[in-house]
């Protein structure tokens, strides 16, 4: 399934698009439609690069609507890529972590003109 120089192969690829969008009830013309409406970008951060495995967006979903790792098409928020979904979820959905977070990082900035 792996190629030589270590990344995912076309057949890799379509698997990994196929188990995301069976774990939240996403078909590949949904997913389609949901990355046009984002213009190609991760929601968050706005790149257009997704990183991770499987260069893919991840899907992300509420997860107060459905705990765990599988969400269903009523939950699903939007497109995300790699690091935002990783970043998220280490801050458990929480906002107000999230704020907190932001809240340090600018307090403890030596470049407090820097973005």
């Amino acid at each position: 399934m792996g190629s030589t120089d270590g990344k995912p192969t076309r057949d890799r690829l379509a698997y990994y698009r196929e188990y995301n969008g069976r774990r939240h009830g996403v078909d590949a013309a949904e997913y389609r439609r949901l990355l046009r409406r984002q213009r190609g970008k991760c929601a968050v951060c706005g790149t257009k690069k997704p990183g991770g495995r499987g260069s893919k967006f991840a899907i992300d979903h509420d997860h107060a609507h459905c705990p765990g790792r599988h969400g269903c098409p009523e939950c699903i928020r939007a497109l995300i890529c790699h690091n935002c979904n990783m970043g998220l979820g280490q801050f458990k959905d929480r906002p107000e972590l999230l704020e907190q977070a932001a809240e340090y990082v600018r307090a403890h900035r030596r470049n407090p003109d820097a973005g």
